[in-house]
């Protein structure tokens, strides 16, 4: 395959910006970022793509969007075909600099969304993937969002294998009830709210004992197996004091449960 050299562009690094840069691409991959005027004889073959000045950046990854929902249903009670919104949300996304998006697959109760149903669910999930495998123009993942309330898409979880996010005893209930009826096992992981005040086993002074033991019941529940405890940190770029007191309470909750087994 024939090397590519984009040249004579501002080529953005993540500690500076290059003027009158040059990236070489090998088999799709780069394989030197440099100045523009280095390459020349070095690569007498390449193909050479004149940036005219313009600002070379690596594609973003996108890690949480649901924007296809809105593509596919632009309005309440009007849906286009599943197909035909990645085509043209591709197009979109290509055009900001998005070269990677993790399509974030809602399950809700679906009374006023109709394209949170099961079959629905499961028939875009299908289409993520064939774009995965197949013709793209850009990288297609998904991943489920943690407000999963509607019980009859737990079944999905089971049928693709998906690590479930447990914030409370009651949700790790529903979901080992579940897991009993399709006679398998559900890994799940358990959110701790260590400070961020929004989802998970809540972890604070005078109750830490009561927490721990919710979450020791929770993974001794028959059809769930627990492979691991996280938190949200909620302000790690702000206060390093409230991120390190977050991070200590973690500690102390991981030892706990350890003492649990």
């Amino acid at each position: 395959m024939q090397d590519i050299i984009i040249y004579n562009a501002n080529v953005v690094t993540p500690d500076r910006v290059i003027p009158q840069g040059a990236v070489v691409l090998r088999d799709h991959m780069i394989e030197e970022v440099t100045d523009s005027r280095q390459v020349e004889d070095r690569y007498p073959h390449a193909q050479r793509v004149d940036a005219a000045g313009d600002y070379l950046l690596p594609g973003f990854i996108d890690i949480h969007s649901d924007n296809i929902e809105t593509v596919i249903q632009p309005r309440p009670q009007s849906m286009i075909d599943f197909e035909l919104a990645m085509r043209e949300q591709e197009k979109q996304l290509a055009s900001q600099g998005i070269t990677t998006m993790y399509h974030s697959l809602s399950i809700v109760d679906a009374a006023t969304r109709k394209l949170r149903t099961p079959e629905n669910l499961k028939k875009l999930a299908e289409l993520i993937r064939q774009f995965h495998e197949g013709d793209h123009l850009i990288r297609h993942r998904f991943h489920c969002r943690y407000d999963i309330t509607n019980v009859q898409c737990y079944p999905l979880l089971l049928e693709h294998h998906i690590t479930q996010m447990v914030e409370d005893l009651e949700t790790g209930e529903k979901l080992s009830a579940a897991a009993q009826r399709a006679g398998r096992t559900l890994r799940v992981h358990v959110k701790l709210d260590t400070g961020m005040s929004r989802l998970g086993f809540l972890w604070e002074a005078g109750r830490e004992e009561e927490t721990a033991d919710e979450i020791a019941r929770l993974c001794r529940l028959p059809g769930l197996e627990a492979e691991g405890l996280f938190t949200h940190f909620a302000d790690a770029d702000g206060s390093e004091a409230y991120t390190m007191a977050q991070f200590d309470r973690f500690l102390a909750a991981r030892a706990a449960l350890e003492e649990r087994g």
